[in-house]
């Protein structure tokens, strides 16, 4: 038994990284005490087990410290080099990746200076991302076991150069949350593949699942994100205005769970809309428990995912542990999450109008091609949250064995 920091973006702090939730209920009897470092601090706090405690000092880290640390990290010869080696070999915008690249760089200077003063006798640090805190956490002795969770929007540098390099070589164990996360990670920054491990996240079904339609001929959409550009909430929002227009004898709902800058503009969207086959509703943001009790009390008929960059997401294992059917972009690790058995792929590039003629054969054609019988199974052999984040605690546990 051990000590366990774990540095955040919030938690548990806010609504976010809600996910993290269920993997600390599992992990926490493997350690004595569980040290939770969020970076941002917000009035809502929720329930952490009781070995549990919090530890703000990185709270206070300001905008002065940040940019006297980006002003050093800019001039320091080996951080500036890296920077424009890889900038060179990549079509990225140059201002963007800079922000982004010495971001990381100072955030993490500031973490590590924040942290390399606490005890790290038999202590393991774990950043949730590989960002700013994993960089910090690298930057600790070789001596001290030093790990980091990868998911997606913090390893796919389509947009950014990420200043990775600089977490080789220094002892930082990284787990990804897919395969094609960790082959992503050895092939772009020749990671070797010992300091890359897989490791599923997972979730905790809650209900039990409906197994009977009784809604006649109303078929029941959902999709679950924040609304954001990359989740493409408009483009679905068109492709079930098009499947309804396509089925006038057929009744639609589609549900949304989640909030985020763009939801005002999809609500203005969606009241212009007149369709008389077609209820669409906007939940905002909701606990988890609330959303799988919707799934245990309400058929639905397929649940959507048209982002276009993913790692695993935790709301496609939640549609799945109730045996929903998936429709979803062929991008990150949805590739792994998704198949024949769960359900059906879209290119990255498809148009709402093959995105509206797969829903149609999903949910109208051929709406029992899916067992859901074998969709739970799939989730419960690969996604569920008590093993993978047992063998995950354990890992930690016997990290230098």
């Amino acid at each position: 038994m051990s000590k366990l920091y774990i540095l955040t973006e919030s938690f548990p702090y806010g609504n976010g990284e809600s996910f993290l939730q269920s993997e600390l209920e599992i992990i926490a009897p493997f350690f004595d005490h569980i040290i939770l470092l969020p970076k941002k601090k917000y009035t809502i706090s929720r329930e952490i087990p009781v070995n549990c405690q919090i530890d703000d000092r990185l709270t206070s880290i300001n905008l002065r410290s940040l940019i006297k640390e980006m002003v050093i990290n800019f001039f320091f010869v080996k951080y500036f080099k890296d920077f424009f080696l890889q900038y060179k070999s990549t079509r990225v915008r140059l201002i963007r990746s800079l922000r982004y690249f010495f971001k990381i760089c100072s955030e993490g200077k500031s973490i590590y200076k924040k942290i390399r003063i606490i005890d790290s006798t038999d202590s393991i640090f774990y950043s949730y991302w590989l960002k700013s805190t994993a960089f910090a956490v690298s930057l600790l002795d070789k001596k001290i076991r030093k790990v980091s969770r990868a998911h997606g929007s913090d390893i796919y540098t389509l947009k950014y150069i990420h200043p990775l390099h600089h977490f080789i070589g220094k002892k930082l164990m990284i787990f990804s949350v897919s395969n094609v996360g960790k082959k992503y990670l050895e092939e772009t920054y020749q990671i070797p593949q010992q300091s890359v491990k897989l490791s599923r996240l997972g979730t905790t079904r809650l209900y039990q699942p409906i197994s009977n339609d009784v809604s006649g001929n109303l078929k029941r959409l959902v999709s679950c994100s924040n609304c954001i550009p990359l989740k493409q909430l408009d483009k679905i929002l068109m492709a079930v205005t098009e499947l309804a227009m396509k089925n006038p004898k057929l009744n639609f709902e589609y549900i949304h769970f989640g909030s985020g800058p763009l939801l005002e503009d999809l609500i203005e969207k969606t009241y212009q809309l007149q369709l008389s086959n077609l209820n669409v509703h906007y939940r905002g943001f909701q606990a988890n428990d609330l959303i799988q009790k919707f799934y245990s009390e309400n058929y639905v008929n397929a649940f959507i995912n048209f982002s276009t960059s993913e790692g695993v997401p935790v709301s496609i294992m939640e549609a799945i542990s109730y045996g929903i059917p998936i429709v979803a972009s062929d991008v990150g690790g949805n590739t792994e999450i998704v198949n024949e058995v769960t359900g059906h792929f879209l290119s990255h590039s498809a148009s709402i109008y093959e995105l509206a003629d797969i829903l149609d054969k999903v949910v109208v054609a051929n709406s029992h091609i899916y067992q859901r019988a074998l969709i739970i199974d799939y989730w419960s052999e690969n996604y569920n949250a008590l093993v993978n984040y047992t063998d995950f605690a354990n890992r930690l546990i016997h990290l230098n064995d």
